[in-house]
């Protein structure tokens, strides 16, 4: 018998532990790994205790044989909601972060699931009874929008522009700082920043508030909201990327101000990866980074839109709350999507990301429901215009990336 190559058997063991230690690490995708637990208290599964509040909730319902039926209804939506996070807490996906405890993102998944039934509740209804349904929830609502224009003047004035700065200012170059910390990519960020302004000029005959100057499109939102949102974004991730982590014990800081400190660290990153998207490297890949893309252009587009047909104003608590949900998911998705995307043995999508993108194709499929007879059937022609022309530097810069992301393939294999 012909004697085996050391050198493959060595081969074959390091491939092998190399396998070992992918699937430890994809099931933590799912599952974070909490290691060394310095408080066990807060890291046991305290089934018991979520035995007694599902059952309260039982005993509750049971004992309740007053109110009207609407009110016994929200009521017991509302025990319901709360059957699902005590139930969550415990068996649903944690994802692969642990900070600031692991419950928080089961939590996080429990709240998304709540929100997707809501959607089935509303894509059941016909238009009129879906807002119905949400005066329920809060008497302020199923009452018709106005909406507000920005383009009535569109003259570069000083006090136009001044004009222009409110609240929703700030709120909008925190959004795209917020972007900046989940995808890290400058490029990335920028097409999206780009492509969003050119959506909104294609869609501002049927949201009139997508409807601004010149010079509030490309000047005070794509070069200072977006832009110093963005470039701040990615200055704190660089320096986030070479900070050094090194974590202690709550017990070995001996002063009350470092225990409290410690505590507050808590809700900080336990480490920072540096994300490397790769975009061109091949074909597939600059794809899948268009898929994320769109994805995240979706979560704003629906956002107006639901407000738009459903009647729920712009500082309502309803539409803070959808984006605090979805954008906390959305780090929890882009993990997950990033390891799928860059890691060649990994073939599985994360739980957040399944649930995440059903999530956003039940908004899609609400909003096409409840748009009959609500916008305007013919495309104005300068807003035609728009759409010709970020619709051909789309397709133009498209295939120009994907030329060269051929190329990059092309040149990888050969090197191979």
């Amino acid at each position: 018998m012909q004697a085996s190559n050391p050198s493959l058997q060595q081969g074959y063991r390091d491939s092998k532990r190399s396998d070992e230690a992918w699937r430890q690490r994809r099931d933590e995708i799912d599952d974070g790994i909490v290691e060394d637990v310095n408080v066990p208290i807060l890291y046991k599964s305290h089934r018991l205790l979520a035995l007694v509040c599902l059952a309260s909730f039982l005993a509750i319902g049971f004992r309740r044989d007053n109110g009207g039926m609407v009110e016994n209804t929200m009521t017991a939506c509302r025990a319901g909601a709360g059957f699902i996070l005590v139930l969550g807490a415990l068996v649903f996906p944690r994802g692969p972060f642990i900070r600031p405890h692991p419950v928080i993102w089961r939590l996080v998944f429990a709240f998304l699931v709540i929100y997707e039934l809501v959607l089935i509740l509303l894509l059941y209804q016909n238009k009129k009874d879906a807002r119905k349904l949400l005066w329920y929830v809060d008497d302020a609502l199923n009452i018709p929008l106005e909406e507000k224009e920005y383009a009535t003047n569109c003259e570069v004035t000083w006090r136009n522009i001044v004009g222009q700065f409110d609240i929703f200012v700030l709120c909008h170059g925190l959004g795209w700082l917020l972007k900046a910390l989940v995808l890290r990519d400058r490029l990335i960020l920028w097409h999206m920043s780009i492509t969003w302004e050119f959506l909104e000029m294609s869609l501002s005959y049927m949201l009139p508030n997508f409807a601004e100057c010149w010079w509030d499109h490309w000047v005070m939102d794509v070069l200072l909201c977006n832009g110093v949102g963005i470039e701040l974004g990615i200055w704190i991730c660089k320096y986030l990327e070479v900070k050094e982590y090194k974590w202690h014990s709550i017990f070995e800081y001996k002063t009350l101000c470092g225990k409290v400190n410690r505590t507050i660290l808590q809700f900080t990153p336990e480490s920072w990866i540096r994300v490397e998207w790769d975009y061109f490297r091949n074909v597939r890949r600059y794809m899948e980074i268009h898929i994320i893309m769109i994805a995240f252009q979706l979560i704003d587009l629906n956002s107006f839109f639901l407000k738009r047909l459903l009647w729920i104003p712009t500082k309502h608590s309803v539409n803070a709350v959808r984006l605090l949900l979805l954008c906390t998911v959305g780090l929890v998705v882009i993990r997950q999507y990033y390891v799928l995307v860059t890691h060649p043995t990994y073939k599985r999508v994360g739980m957040h990301s399944w649930l995440f993108y059903i999530v956003l194709a039940t908004e899609l499929l609400l909003i096409i429901k409840l748009s009959e007879g609500e916008f305007p059937d013919h495309m104005p022609d300068n807003v035609r215009l728009w759409l010709y022309i970020g619709g051909t530097m789309y397709v133009l810069l498209s295939a120009l990336g994907l030329l060269y992301a051929s190329c990059q393939s092309y040149q990888h294999e050969k090197d191979e």
